[in-house]
């Protein structure tokens, strides 16, 4: 076989099951040499606390152990932003109590149906 395109979505997919094996199994990922933040990251952590960066830094650690031979270092530190941003807009969304017996906040309402059997309803009303 030839070479084996990657594609955006195999990519994005391969990086979440990746991560999420990683969190699973932190201890497996292989190790990096010299230090993974540099000082624009830390800046942009601040606001993230130490568990959640510790997930931004399982999944980074974990798709430059899988892609980290055909990443440059402009690539990995938008990886890195990326995440990070990622774990800022999943973080109120993780912090919202959900239990099993909740109800949806939104209900599927159609006013095509509702619309629909206005007109046939006037129609009939003006036949008669």
């Amino acid at each position: 076989m030839g070479k084996r395109r990657l594609s955006r979505r195999g990519f994005g997919t391969r990086a979440v099951a990746a991560a999420l094996g990683a969190i699973a199994q932190p201890g497996s990922g292989a190790e990096l040499d010299g230090p993974l933040v540099s000082s624009e990251a830390q800046k942009e952590q601040s606001d993230l606390t130490p568990a959640k960066m510790q997930e931004v830094e399982a999944r980074f650690s974990e798709t430059i152990r899988r892609y980290g031979d055909r990443l440059s270092d402009e690539q990995r530190s938008r990886i890195r932003r990326v995440l990070i941003q990622n774990q800022r807009m999943l973080s109120p969304i993780r912090d919202f109590p959900v239990h099993n017996g909740d109800t949806p906040a939104t209900t599927l309402k159609l006013g095509v149906a509702d619309s629909l059997r206005a007109e046939t309803h006037a129609r009939t009303a003006t036949e008669e």
